[in-house]
């Protein structure tokens, strides 16, 4: 049948608007669904980035209408905003009434806050639903959806928020030095906490009512505000804050310490440590207190520690019984080591400690370049380095950053340049010649930057005279060595830069101590004189030669460690132990036969004694080291346990060996280790023989009355062994021992009672009885006076080294170590390396006769070895990869090592005139920090090199002009 045109038409219709809508159908599956959501969101509803930044348009406007940093989320900030007092309530409704009945600011303030908060709800909720569907399309998030934690940890929310503490217009409680720390956060967990600080609350900025951002999303208009009060703590940590403001508080709450605030900001992002519920509050536990504070005085923090005050209870008990606290110790980078409880402590307690960094003070002397001041605090040790280049004094100080601030004494306004980037405490020229009184040069410098130093500690300046002088330039005709400049320590591996091998790591093996490349290294930037360097040469052939297997173990004891503990009367036993060691190394080399240097075969004591002395300041000779070495050790031996002794020396009493209570399996050994482990073993038995004595009756009658009240035998001999099932239980945290409900006698039973524990409450489950109540009682009082007794004992003998002046001899004994470990280590890895001694001569036709040198980061079978003499000037041609740099590197370094004293990558029989300067320029880089470009940098180096060569100095300069065209660098070297 034949269809009409009508129909044909219709059927066409219907054809096309069925492929019209499959179509649409199969376009809608092939387009992902976050494009979908991408845009259902931009046409019904604004993206959570537009929403964001109105957010921030209506904080602003909010904050100039109150004329303060005003934080929506706290309704107490927002009702002090609007009604000046922060008690009254912010409720929409509420906000709503002041709209209809007010005028002015309290309804415009009202309508941006209720703006706010509805476009602040409104975005929550576009926020959960993205996350929802993010969540169900296998956790593929859009770039468009941020989260609330993403807009409060970006990078302009963070700026914006420290700025808003430190806002001008109104005044603040948190000191502004902390502005530089809080905006360097780097950590999204410490940035979210900064939105909690409000700097009008208290000098910590911490406030109780504010919200931690993990909660913001589950937080609604109606959500009652947080009571805003402050505990007896809180007002105690405000008080202590004030009185330091640049400190970072770690104050003591039972088994930890807690800070506040800012400072616990700093905690979370410098120590690793969690804050407490999403709050400005974090904390450490009590024994890792040494580790904490060494991660922040390693960002040159200061830190004030607040202890408790055992056994005593604050008068105001309104509140609960409040333990009075404090003020410890502030510890500093300069003086790193918490001098608190440590006479007791075990050796692993000290493991963190690490080591102090040095004040710097530079002088600027007419004619005569500079002079550096370095001050150790916890060695006591000034030491003062003359005529030095801008250079030169740069280098220093990057090599060893000091504690903040540098002091500088010249013209007030005209602040060397090589100083821009330090932080700079300056002293007035005239000033410093008025204070100034007698002296030469180096003592004058000793008392000007010593006494600004003393005043920054808040020391007394009496003290001035205890600090020992070590001077590192002399008048001898001989020339010396000036220290390093920055670019020539770069290029010889001492500055830490991973593009060249460092120096250090070749003179000694990986698993040399720390101290000894710490020697290494200053010995490397600042060379010693000549007759030192000579000393020190005699000392490595010895060892190289003989090896050091006729020596005792030695042990490095920390100079600045070991001088801070007794001083502070906090010297442990295990610290007697370590200086005990290092007194029997330094009477075993003083006992070995010697002569004035290496060749007969004899120990060279003469040359040990020059760099003794070098390195101490003090006066080295044998017979008096020995003599009051000799002294020290008597004195220690006396009071410390035997089983501290030196390993060399045996057990001349037994009865002085020091041994943990016992009596079988009447009690559980684990008890009386409880009790007695933290005094035992620490002094010899007769130093507190009454304590001892009080101990070990008192344990014999609590183990009878145990014996019969627990065990039901009378008889301690008696009593079952170990293989029987015993009755006893022991309660560790609360220090007791019981016995079960079960193993009560039945027709005694009421001859037993539940103990206490040690907050006073009856525990469960447990009994005693009276009579091993009291014994229980005796004994462990009797624990608690021997070890106030042997605490005593330990610090009365730190009193008495000090008092009876023995330190000089304490510290003679611990460098003695250092010097002899760094010696032979280096001694070794010479002979393993093929490393040979270089002569030192004054004067040659010859500088440099070196045969076989090679580079000091190869081994000897991996390099090509070169043989050469040196003299005047010379041009070192040879294609690109050919190892031209490599020559020049190795053979300053060779020089360099020689004229410290050290072994070199040289074959036998090579020599090194002495120079007054050793320079490498190698290849650099532009400093977008100090405006130089390549080129720059490189005329400022060369510039230095003119002015400080001589004709004695060793230049090596690779590639001259390097940094600019090819036709400049040409004219520059035909002119050079």
């Amino acid at each position: 049948m034949k269809r009409s045109s009508k129909h044909m038409a219709f059927y066409y219709f219907i054809f096309l608007v069925n492929i019209m809508f499959t179509f649409v159908w199969v376009e809608s599956f092939c387009l992902p669904r976050k494009h979908w959501r991408q845009i259902s969101s931009r046409i019904i509803t604004p993206t959570t980035q537009f929403a964001s930044l109105e957010l921030q348009e209506i904080q602003q406007r909010i904050n100039q209408a109150a004329q303060h940093s005003v934080n929506v989320n706290s309704p107490q900030q927002v009702s002090h905003a609007i009604f000046g007092t922060p008690t009254h309530s912010t409720s929409r409704a509420k906000l709503q009434q002041i709209i209809a009945s007010s005028s002015g600011k309290q309804k415009e303030l009202a309508r941006l806050v209720l703006q706010y908060r509805t476009l602040q709800q409104h975005q929550r909720r576009q926020l959960s639903t993205n996350d929802s569907s993010k969540r169900n399309n296998d956790n593929n998030y859009d770039d468009d959806a941020l989260t609330v934690d993403r807009i409060l940890d970006g990078p302009a929310r963070h700026a914006e928020t420290v700025k808003s503490l430190f806002h001008e217009d109104f005044s603040l409680m948190i000191d502004p030095y902390w502005k530089e720390p809080l905006s360097n956060i780097q950590k999204p967990v410490a940035r979210a906490l900064i939105s909690q600080l409000n700097s009008r609350k208290c000098p910590t900025g911490y406030d109780p009512a504010a919200v931690p951002t993990h909660l913001l999303k589950t937080i609604t208009t109606r959500t009652a505000p947080t009571k805003n009060t402050k505990s007896k703590l809180l007002e105690f940590v405000e008080e202590q804050k004030e009185l330091y403001p640049q400190c970072i508080l770690l104050v003591r709450v039972g088994n930890f310490y807690e800070s506040f605030g800012l400072d616990a900001i700093l905690l979370v992002e410098h120590c690793g440590l969690n804050s407490m519920g999403g709050r400005c509050r974090a904390g450490c536990p009590l024994g890792n207190i040494q580790a904490t504070l060494d991660d922040l005085t390693r960002h040159n923090y200061k830190v004030a520690v607040i202890e408790e005050v055992e056994g005593t209870v604050a008068p105001d008990k309104s509140k609960g019984e409040l333990k009075q606290r404090m003020m410890s110790q502030i510890v500093t980078c300069a003086s790193p080591t918490y001098l608190y409880n440590l006479v007791l402590n075990d050796q692993d307690n000290r493991s963190s400690i690490t080591e102090s960094r040095p004040y710097m003070g530079v002088l600027a002397t007419a004619n005569q370049g500079y002079t550096l001041v370095e001050v150790s605090l916890e060695e006591q040790s000034v030491q003062i380095s003359e005529r030095l280049t801008p250079e030169a004094v740069t280098c220093r100080i990057r090599a060893y950053p000091p504690v903040n601030p540098l002091i500088y004494v010249g013209q007030r306004g005209k602040l060397p340049a090589f100083l821009a980037s330090q932080k700079v405490k300056t002293i007035p020229s005239h000033l410093v010649e008025q204070q100034a009184v007698g002296g030469g040069g180096v003592e004058r410098a000793k008392r000007v930057i010593l006494r600004a130093i003393l005043e920054l500690e808040q020391q007394n300046e009496s003290c001035m005279d205890d600090f020992r002088l070590l001077s590192s330039s002399t008048k001898s005709e001989v020339i010396q060595t000036k220290p390093l400049h920055f670019e020539t320590a770069k290029q010889l591996g001492l500055m830490n830069d991973q593009a060249i091998p460092a120096l250090v790591d070749s003179l000694v093996t990986n698993r040399s101590p720390a101290s000894c490349k710490r020697f290494l290294r200053r010995w490397l930037l600042t060379p010693p004189p000549p007759h030192v360097a000579d000393a020190m040469a005699i000392m490595v052939n010895y060892f190289q030669t003989k090896g050091s297997q006729s020596l005792p173990p030695t042990s490095y004891a920390s100079v600045g460690k070991m001088v801070t503990l007794l001083r502070a009367q906090q010297a442990s036993a295990f610290v007697y132990q370590e200086l005990l060691q290092a007194l029997d190394v330094a009477l075993h080399l003083l006992k070995l036969p010697s002569s004035g240097d290496a060749q007969d075969g004899d120990f060279p004591l003469d040359a040990f004694m020059i760099v003794l002395e070098f390195e101490t300041g003090i006066a080295a000779q044998p017979t008096s080291i020995q003599r009051r070495s000799l002294e020290v050790v008597s004195i220690i031996e006396g009071i410390i346990s035997p089983l501290h002794h030196a390993s060399s020396r045996t057990l001349d009493n037994n009865e002085d060996i020091d041994k943990m209570t016992d009596f079988g399996n009447v009690i559980p050994s684990a008890f009386w280790e409880r009790n007695e482990a933290d005094w035992r073993g620490r002094v010899r038995p007769s130093v507190c023989k009454d304590s001892y004595e009080k101990v070990q009756k008192s344990a014999e009658k609590l183990a009878k009355a145990v014996a019969t009240d627990f065990w039901d035998e009378p008889d301690l001999s008696k009593v079952p062994d170990s293989k029987s099932k015993s009755p006893i239980v022991q309660d560790i945290f609360n220090n007791l021992i019981a016995i079960r409900d079960k193993d009560r006698p039945k027709d005694q039973k009421d001859r037993y009672f539940r103990p206490k524990d040690r907050n006073n409450k009856i525990i469960g489950n447990k009994y005693t009885t009276q009579g091993v109540q009291d014994a229980w009682d005796e004994y462990v009082k009797a624990c608690e006076d021997a070890r106030l007794n042997v605490e005593m004992a330990l610090t009365n003998l730190s009193r008495r080294l000090c008092d009876e002046g023995h330190l000089p001899a304490i510290v003679q004994a611990c460098h003695l170590n250092l010097i002899l470990t760094t010696v032979t280590q280096h001694a070794c890895q010479a002979n393993h390396m093929g490393w040979s001694t270089v002569e030192l001569v004054d004067e040659s036709d010859v500088a440099l006769h070196l045969r076989g040198v090679w580079p000091y980061w190869m081994g000897q079978c991996q390099a090509v070895s070169n043989t050469f003499d040196l003299k005047n000037m010379f041009l070192l041609t040879a294609p690109n990869m050919s190892g031209k740099s490599t020559v020049m590197r190795s053979t300053a370094a060779a020089a360099l090592l020689a004229s410290c004293g050290f072994c070199a990558p040289v074959e036998a029989n090579s020599q090194v005139q002495r120079f007054d300067h050793v320079f490498v320029r190698g290849a650099s880089s532009d400093i977008p920090t100090e405006n130089l470009s390549a080129f720059g940098a490189e005329v400022l180096d060369i510039a230095s090199l003119l002015c400080s060569g001589t004709t004695n100095s060793l230049v090596f300069v690779d590639e001259l002009g390097r940094g600019t065209s090819p036709k400049d660098g040409t004219s520059i070297a035909a002119v050079s």
